[in-house]
């Protein structure tokens, strides 16, 4: 089958924000079928020998009206793709034949007011994936025109139904669980790289703006370092606006202040957050809103994958990775705290590093978790079968 799929971004390196993670992710575990995506010139293209590329983009981070231009110029009848062959491009000047149209990104109006007129929407199936359903923009019922409304939580599936969506389906986000698996074992070596042998480690993978957890972290560190002396904390925090890098700055020097320079670290740009996450002993996102986030952020759902227990904010629908296996039966896979309370924070964080025997199980739990609920394999057999359910369906 050949699918048309498209995220809010062009689809390159690197991979740091949650549609484009889950589209490439589902590119490589279906194999069966042929995608086009589009990319960026003059940047790094995804791999894959199902891909046909189509750089239609100037940059990487395309303005609205770069968007609406490029979707203007989408349905050309003739355009140059980029297959990939034994790892080169190869180009090719030809109509492109699509089966299915597979949107993964938020709705704003201008984009389904332009996409819904587009012709080609109408004589072919569309399925849509909505990344965010929290995250403080509003929804209604005329920002959605699939045959099928995809979601990521069951917060997601019920915000859908009560607009009027029928066709609505939770399908989890999918990561590749084996490839965090893999860290088992390998803890000492990784906090080696970072010079942090045998030191208790917590990794804050947020980002610095309001709401999104960093003074929060800030607030609960001198209680943490007073019960554990030699804790350490991780900011791996992309700045993504000059506000950003102001608000770096300000913690900075925050924490020089409070005489715990030793025990933080920052890092802006993060090569490889696989390093990260094996060398933590455990995973805190104390989040106050959902803003320019996916209803479960993938970062979380790689640590359950790498065996660290996780602290969040009890807020849904992100809480639902904790809840969800509480009332499924199973034991806890990390601790939830109120939004905003460093002290709740605090207790949960100094909790963990103390009881290692604790660490290791809530490890395990999420783990077996990752594997059930969100292994990529599992998530795109049941993209493989939506695909199928509406074609068939057009075709009657």
């Amino acid at each position: 089958m050949n699918v048309f799929l498209m995220t809010s971004v062009p689809l390159v390196p690197p991979w740091d924000q949650g549609d484009k993670n889950l589209a490439y992710m589902l590119t490589s575990a279906l194999p069966q079928h042929r995608f086009r995506v589009l990319t960026a010139r003059d940047e790094p293209v995804p791999l894959g020998a199902n891909l046909d590329l189509m750089p239609a983009y100037q940059t990487r981070n395309p303005t609205l009206l770069q968007k609406a231009h490029v979707y203007r110029r989408l349905f050309l009848p003739d355009v140059n793709l980029y297959s990939m062959k034994d790892g080169h491009t190869k180009t090719s000047s030809r109509a492109y034949a699509t089966d299915l149209y597979h949107l993964i990104y938020r709705p704003f109006r201008f984009s389904s007011w332009l996409l819904r007129r587009l012709p080609e929407f109408w004589r072919h199936p569309v399925v849509h994936t909505v990344p965010a359903t929290a995250d403080g923009h509003p929804l209604s019922r005329k920002l959605f025109f699939a045959d099928r409304v995809v979601v990521l939580s069951e917060y997601g599936r019920q915000a859908m139904l009560r607009l009027g969506v029928k066709c609505v389906v939770h399908i989890p986000p999918g990561i590749d669980v084996p490839y965090w698996d893999a860290l088992q074992g390998q803890q000492a070596r990784m906090k080696s790289r970072l010079g942090l042998e045998d030191e208790p480690l917590i990794l804050f993978p947020g980002h610095y703006g309001p709401g999104q957890g960093a003074d929060v972290m800030l607030q609960a560190l001198p209680r943490i370092v007073a019960r554990v002396p030699q804790a350490h904390v991780v900011f791996a925090c992309r700045a993504r606006t000059p506000d950003d890098q102001a608000r770096e700055t300000a913690i900075r020097q925050a924490v020089a202040r409070m005489g715990l320079s030793r025990s933080v670290h920052f890092y802006t740009t993060v090569a490889d957050m696989q390093v990260l996450i094996g060398a933590c002993d455990l995973v805190a996102l104390p989040l106050q809103t959902m803003h320019d986030k996916v209803d479960l952020p993938t970062t979380l759902l790689e640590a359950l994958a790498a065996g660290k227990p996780i602290v969040i904010t009890d807020m849904a629908p992100m809480n639902e990775i904790v809840r969800e296996a509480t009332q499924l039966g199973s034991p806890e896979v990390g601790l939830v705290v109120p939004p905003g309370d460093a002290d709740a924070l605090a207790q949960a964080a100094i909790e963990l590093l103390l009881d290692g025997v604790l660490r290791r199980q809530m490890g395990q739990r999420g783990q077996a978790m990752a594997y059930d609920c969100f292994d990529i394999r599992r998530v795109a057999d049941q993209y493989d079968k939506l695909y199928r359910e509406v074609t068939e369906e057009r075709s009657r």
